[in-house]
C-alpha cells in the first residue's frame, strides 16, 4: 500500500476521480482539499511486475475522514437560514 498525492495522479485518472467525488460529496456543498488529499493505492502481484490499483476502500475512508461532521451541519443550518431569510 502506498498514498499518492493527488496531483501527482495523471491527468485523466486525477479527472475521474475528482469527477466521482463531485457527483457524490457536490449535493452536500463539501468538497476535500485536493491539494492535500492522499490517494491509496494497492500493488499486489510479484516484485519484477506490480499491478497497481486504486484502493477503493482505503480512499472511502480518507474522504470521510477530511471532512468534519460539523461543518456538514454548518453548511446545512446555512443553507436553511437562507431559505428561512428568503436568499
Amino acid at each position: 500500500m502506498t498514498y499518492l498525492p493527488f496531483g501527482s495522479l495523471s491527468a485523466e485518472f486525477g479527472a475521474d476521480i475528482q469527477g466521482q467525488i463531485a457527483r457524490v460529496l457536490g449535493p452536500l456543498g463539501v468538497a476535500p482539499d485536493m491539494n492535500t488529499l492522499q490517494v491509496p493505492i494497492r500493488l499486489s502481484g510479484p516484485m519484477g511486475s506490480p499491478q497497481a490499483s486504486l484502493a477503493g476502500d482505503l480512499f472511502v475512508e480518507t474522504l470521510r475522514s477530511s471532512f468534519k461532521p460539523e461543518d456538514l451541519l454548518r453548511r446545512g443550518l446555512e443553507d436553511a437560514l437562507k431559505n428561512i431569510g428568503g436568499g
